[in-house]
């Protein structure tokens, strides 16, 4: 998904991304990344002017005073007020008090309006660029729909599917790897017909579930023989590895 966002006047595809990605993140990611990822994007929808959609996302992930203090900014006082009253009321005569100030310069600027018209507002928190961890969320999204949405609903797909499937890979300390690596055997096997492909992948998938199921809480991808991917761009001595395997037996001993 290569967006600049910067350089972009589409802000409504701009405001759509950002909440999009968000969503998948709160689904997919851990909590802590979730979080870093979605104050991330309410950032950025701020820095395009879209408040509302920031608050949203602020409030999605309980960041309560951050939704506040954009609710301000943007002279949204009646929104702001009611937010602080109800989810943060130790931060209501803050508000309060900013919006009597606001009330009284903005009284005086009417009536200096052809002496003094414009006043800057001084930011809390400077502009800041989108992180490489944001830009590669993103394009681990894109990858996904593509997979998940593209691919089961346009026909003479199936190679760019399959090449998608393969480039989630690069995710693998992001997503389940013991996934990544089964579903990518399949579609290689089934759907394309790359053998040799599937059997790497259907090993390194079987090399994490046994692993896995041997070391439960103390599995660690720096266990596994990464000799195969050592000259690739998959993260192989930081993989996700869960818990439990996230995919059932049935599809072990297909893969075998």
């Amino acid at each position: 998904m290569a967006v600049n966002f910067q350089e972009s006047d589409h802000w409504k595809e701009e405001e759509e991304a950002f909440v999009k990605a968000s969503e998948l993140a709160v689904k997919f990611l851990d909590e802590d990344k979730a979080v870093v990822m979605v104050r991330s994007a309410a950032r950025q929808l701020k820095e395009i002017d879209q408040p509302a959609a920031a608050t949203q996302l602020y409030l999605s992930v309980d960041s309560v005073r951050d939704a506040i203090n954009i609710l301000m900014e943007a002279r949204d006082w009646t929104r702001a007020q009611k937010i602080a009253q109800e989810l943060e009321p130790n931060y209501y005569p803050r508000v309060k008090s900013a919006y009597r100030e606001w009330l009284r310069s903005k009284a005086e600027a009417d009536q200096l309006a052809d002496i003094y018209i414009v006043k800057t507002i001084v930011k809390e928190v400077a502009s800041p660029t989108i992180s490489m961890e944001f830009e590669h969320i993103l394009r681990l999204f894109h990858h996904m729909l593509v997979i998940s949405k593209v691919f089961p609903n346009v026909a003479g797909l199936e190679v760019v599917a399959t090449k998608a499937s393969v480039s989630l890979f690069r995710f693998a300390d992001l997503i389940p790897a013991n996934r990544a690596f089964y579903e990518a055997g399949a579609n290689a096997k089934k759907t394309v017909g790359w053998e040799n492909l599937a059997f790497v992948f259907f090993n390194r998938f079987l090399d994490i579930v046994d692993m896995v199921e041997e070391n439960c809480d103390s599995a660690d991808a720096t266990l596994l023989d990464n000799t195969d991917f050592e000259q690739t761009e998959v993260p192989y001595d930081k993989l996700c590895i869960p818990v439990r395997p996230c995919v059932n037996g049935v599809f072990k001993e297909q893969a075998k």
